[in-house]
């Protein structure tokens, strides 16, 4: 005779097997996120356009004065002062709690932030002390590694909250903490036990799927990474940037980059020494690397110098000095163009005028700030006799 089946009572245990939990799901905290993200960038554009000489007093600290008001917003905004709210998640009517239902404690938060912005931690802490002096391939493939080492943790954290059953972070799970859907539903028995087995496989796949994730974007990226860094191309920008610091130095600037950059057409004027039209920037120079998408009509030479802080009237100071400087880099433009920079004559890019731009420099993270103050070029054709010698200057 059969044994009757034993049916279950209905409770808490039960339901949470058979429904998915009642946790804020993986997009509407990336939604969330993304609009605090936003909240903090709109906020370091106001400081920056409040306080804008103050600030470009910090120079090389900015990044780091940046870093720490993001930090310190998730970090009392998802503990207690903001009770598990941030700003995105209070529009969503989400909060993040420890594990009995009450908001985290500061130790508890400050351990769920250092996970959570561990990219920009790697970025601006980290990196700077591999490139405070680039001369060679491997500060820079060692600055790779760490950068990608951080996105392949961020995609795989990503993935784990997309897949586990209680949507999950790293972060989350150092912390003991989860992000309930107002008001919260869940016990502590429910997310710390495993109640059967499908609970654990669920759980086991979610490892499983961000282990891989984290393989897959490491791999290929420091695949990419080697074939960049140690290409010819790259070579070379390292040997002329370097090689352009030593003979172009100027007090109070750093030489970031040589290239070329396309000039205005034939109707606007040409750059000037001092610069009106600010939306012509040489950020993105064309070097050895590679031509552009488009082939620009006219072009130029640029030598690119930032100041990271205000520039003010200092670079008038220089002027004389600078146009020295000036003069004398045409006879190594010229050159480098017959030799290191011959594929860029090849395809057509010739410059037209050889430029020393200068731009200040402000960093807060998630807004930065560039100003070119100050620009002034020759032709390349004239005869370097034309040009002032560097013995005219005291």
């Amino acid at each position: 005779m059969n044994k009757p089946v034993e049916v279950p009572e209905p409770g808490p245990m039960l339901s949470a097997q058979r429904e998915r939990p009642p946790v804020a799901g993986f997009w509407v905290r990336c939604i969330a996120c993304i609009l605090d993200v936003i909240l903090l960038g709109f906020f370091a554009y106001a400081m920056v356009f409040v306080l804008k000489e103050q600030l470009l007093m910090l120079g090389k600290l900015a990044p780091y004065f940046g870093l720490a008001i993001i930090f310190c917003y998730f970090w009392l905004a998802n503990g207690p002062v903001g009770k598990g709210k941030t700003i995105g998640k209070s529009l969503f009517n989400i909060t993040t709690l420890r594990y009995d239902g009450q908001p985290l404690e500061l130790k508890e938060a400050l351990v769920r932030t250092l996970v959570q912005v561990e990219y920009w931690l790697a970025q601006y802490i980290i990196v700077p002390f591999f490139l405070h002096d680039v001369s060679s391939q491997t500060p820079l493939m060692i600055s790779y590694t760490i950068v990608n080492l951080a996105v392949a943790f961020l995609i795989a954290n990503a993935v784990l909250i997309g897949v586990h059953p209680f949507k999950q972070g790293f972060h989350d799970l150092l912390a003991r903490s989860y992000v309930a859907k107002d008001p919260p539903r869940l016990t502590e028995e429910q997310l710390v036990a495993t109640p059967d087995e499908r609970m654990a496989k669920w759980r086991r796949s979610a490892f499983q799927s961000a282990g891989i994730a984290f393989v897959v974007v490491l791999v290929i990226s420091l695949y990419n990474g080697f074939r960049t860094v140690y290409s010819e191309g790259t070579m070379k920008a390292i040997r002329l940037t370097q090689e352009a610091r030593e003979l172009f130095s100027i007090e109070g600037f750093e030489l970031v980059a040589v290239g070329g950059t396309s000039l205005p057409s034939e109707e606007e004027p040409a750059g000037s020494r001092q610069v009106e039209r600010r939306q012509e920037r040489p950020d993105d120079l064309v070097t050895s690397t590679g031509a552009p998408a488009a082939k620009p009509k006219r072009y130029s030479f640029a030598f690119l110098y930032v100041r990271y802080g205000s520039i003010d009237e200092e670079i008038l100071e220089h002027d004389r000095y600078v146009r020295v400087l000036l003069a004398e880099s045409k006879d190594w433009v010229r050159e480098k163009l017959r030799t290191d920079l011959q594929d860029m004559t090849e395809q057509g890019l010739n410059p037209e005028r050889v430029m020393f731009v200068f731009e200040e420099w402000l960093n807060l993270v998630l807004y930065n700030y560039k100003n070119r103050v100050y620009q002034t070029s020759l032709p390349l054709d004239l005869a370097i006799e034309e040009s002032p010698s560097s013995a005219a200057y005291p």
